[in-house]
């Protein structure tokens, strides 16, 4: 059987990725609504009495184990400086290109230095690294079976 190919593969458009997350507030709605889908919790605690704060990079707050977290803290955006709309596209270019993208390219293609386009690269294929088998039977993998 053969595959399609890449001009036939099916997905959403680069445009249409800029309509569905136009700044970063929405980028920052979407990944804590999939975090979070029943309302944001504590990452240490996991306790749902959250509270909005005023830190500058960590936007809530849990009095009983007294720590500010965001929608990055315990994920592998954590330590992270680039926005999250930044990450919307680095995880866009890595997964719609059959071969990757490289730091370089990355960097240039967002804005972002390279030494942050190879971090954000990394844990990226990090999210990909698993202990047990992703999938089983017969696999495409780049056009080929």
């Amino acid at each position: 059987m053969n595959s399609p190919g890449e001009s036939h593969r099916k997905g959403i458009a680069l445009m249409e990725l800029a309509r569905v997350f136009p700044t970063e507030q929405v980028a920052t709605e979407w990944f804590e609504s999939n975090r979070w889908p029943s309302g944001r919790v504590c990452p240490k605690c996991e306790s749902g009495r959250t509270y909005e704060a005023s830190h500058k990079t960590m936007p809530y707050w849990y009095t009983a184990c007294r720590s500010y977290f965001s929608v990055c803290t315990g994920t592998l955006l954590e330590r992270s400086h680039a926005p999250l709309l930044k990450w919307v596209y680095a995880f866009y270019l890595e997964t719609t290109s059959l071969r990757g993208v490289s730091s370089m390219t990355l960097h240039r293609d967002i804005g972002v230095s390279q030494k942050t386009a190879w971090f954000m690269l990394n844990r990226i294929h990090k999210a990909y690294d698993r202990d047990e088998p992703l999938f089983t039977g017969t696999v495409e993998v780049d056009e080929t079976t």
